[in-house]
């Protein structure tokens, strides 16, 4: 895997002008609409040429301007008291938008309001949809895209967890992790715009289980690091779909549920030859792919009848045990 350079700051919001670079790169005229002191942050998250932008402001406002000259920007409304009116439409919490490179955009925020974007070359986002055979110019014009309400609701839910990490400002992330929380974002607004597609015929499977088999072996070659669903897609160029039915038939259950219990069975084997002592367990989940504590903690004791710290501690005599040894041989030899 290449390495990818990871870079992350947080800017106070005070005025207008702190405002202008509300998107990374983005040079936006900002007038605020209502009185009071304009207050809030902006963080900026970079992963190789993938950014992220999540910002958070205190009073009504009105931005103008190119959103990136180059990119392609993917936007979701987090928060906001009042109708917001974007791209000539009103705009709701969960909402996604879609801004292509050199557009022009416009909005009005009646009050205050959270986003967060995702800005890339538009060949880096068309990757992650290549195998879905979607309409070739879906990311050339602006769109919005409204969700059903339970799973807008979810996607925002799961979407707002993940960028609680990026913005504590704490993650210090290896490549492979860096990998894996890019595409997990990306996954978060491509299975959103996914849902707002038409249905289409089944894909059939012929090979189900072989399909089933190759992934396997790819993600024993992998190693530890964690395979997002997005890279066996396309590895192996089937669609999310044909997917999730080779798995579901062959072994009663879908790839993203087995990708997960996979990573967690990888911890749980970790934990329990690590020493408790220098041991941090959010360190590692975050190694190997869980960015949000909460879930990971509800995931891991849902799978093995245990907390992962509990699991830790009972490792723990395992590794005091295989550490005497050494120890007998300092004290007597």
């Amino acid at each position: 895997m290449s390495e990818l350079n990871t870079t992350a700051r947080k800017v106070p919001i005070d005025s207008v002008e702190a405002l202008r670079e509300a998107v990374a790169g983005a040079d936006f005229d900002i007038v605020q609409l209502a009185r009071g002191n304009l207050t809030g942050s902006l963080t900026h998250l970079n992963i190789g040429s993938f950014s992220m932008s999540i910002g958070r402001f205190s009073s009504a406002v009105r931005s103008r301007g190119v959103v990136s000259p180059d990119r392609l920007t993917l936007a979701m409304l987090l928060d906001g008291s009042n109708p917001r009116y974007s791209w000539s439409h009103d705009v709701i919490p969960g909402d996604i938008g879609v801004f292509p490179p050199r557009l022009d955009h416009e909005s009005v925020y009646q009050g205050p309001a959270s986003y967060a974007t995702i800005s890339m070359l538009p060949p880096n986002m068309a990757e992650i949809f290549a195998e879905e055979n979607l309409p070739q110019d879906l990311f050339k014009v602006a769109n919005r895209y409204r969700l059903p309400t339970q799973i807008r609701a979810e996607i925002r839910k799961r979407f707002l967890a993940i960028i609680a990490q990026v913005e504590l400002g704490t993650l210090e992330l290896s490549p492979a992790a860096a990998d894996f929380l890019m595409r997990s974002l990306k996954e978060v607004f491509a299975m959103g715009i996914l849902q707002c597609m038409p249905p289409r015929r089944p894909v059939p499977i012929h090979h189900g289980a072989q399909l089933v088999n190759n992934v396997e072996i790819y993600m024993e070659s992998a190693g530890v690091r964690p395979v997002h669903i997005s890279e066996i897609c396309g590895a192996f160029g089937v669609s999310r779909r044909t997917l999730h039915r080779a798995f579901l038939e062959t072994l009663g259950i879908g790839p993203i549920g087995y990708l997960r219990r996979k990573r967690l069975c990888s911890i749980q084997a970790v934990l329990k030859r690590s020493d408790p002592e220098i041991t941090n367990v959010s360190d590692i989940a975050i190694e190997h792919g869980f960015f949000e504590h909460g879930r990971f903690s509800g995931y891991y004791k849902a799978l093995f009848g245990e907390t992962p710290s509990e699991t830790l501690r009972t490792g723990a005599g395992r590794f005091r045990s295989s550490s005497w040894p050494e120890q007998d041989l300092r004290l007597h030899g």
